[in-house]
């Protein structure tokens, strides 16, 4: 799993090289675990709601995810099919946290969105050798099935007298 650790604080101090990759394509395959500090100090005390926030590099979208909170960190995983829809870098990446009616955030971090190398893409005609190895597997099941139909078919089917020879045993 593509797990990042990160270390966040309330007071928005800059957090150098914290930096997530996340790929189109990729499903539910990222995770961020981010402790959260206020000045330095781990959050101890139990947040009403926590969640992840990110502008998407786009410069349009944004992409928020409830996250869970235990003792002192928030996790969450990513669903790609939203936060990677805009391939590039963003720098505005943060957990807020709310407690009643305030809202907290910590320092932001910085992801970048790779492109999937396959996602809107069209094989050429020399297409992927997976697929033609998925072909020959499927022709020979084919070939086997139809080797034990015909065994079968050569076959007596069973009398009323045989089934209740067979059962009564």
């Amino acid at each position: 799993m593509n797990t990042f650790d990160l270390r966040l604080d309330l007071d928005k101090g800059l957090t150098p090289k914290q930096v997530v990759r996340i790929r189109q394509g990729d499903e539910l395959g990222t995770t961020i675990a981010a402790a959260i500090f206020d000045h330095g100090t781990l959050v101890t005390s139990d947040p009403d709601a926590c969640h992840i926030a990110m502008r998407l590099p786009d410069g349009s979208h944004y992409y928020r995810k409830a996250a869970t909170w235990a003792d002192g960190t928030a996790t969450v995983t990513i669903d790609e099919t939203q936060a990677a829809s805009a391939v590039g870098r963003t720098v505005l990446a943060y957990f807020r946290l709310t407690y009643g009616t305030n809202l907290l955030s910590t320092g932001a971090f910085a992801v970048i969105v790779e492109p999937d190398a396959v996602g809107g893409a069209e094989l050429p005609e020399d297409y992927d050798s997976a697929i033609q190895d998925a072909i020959d597997r499927a022709n020979a099941a084919a070939a086997a099935a139809e080797e034990a139909a015909a065994a079968v078919a050569g076959m007596a089917p069973l009398t009323s007298a045989e089934i209740d020879a067979i059962t009564a045993s």
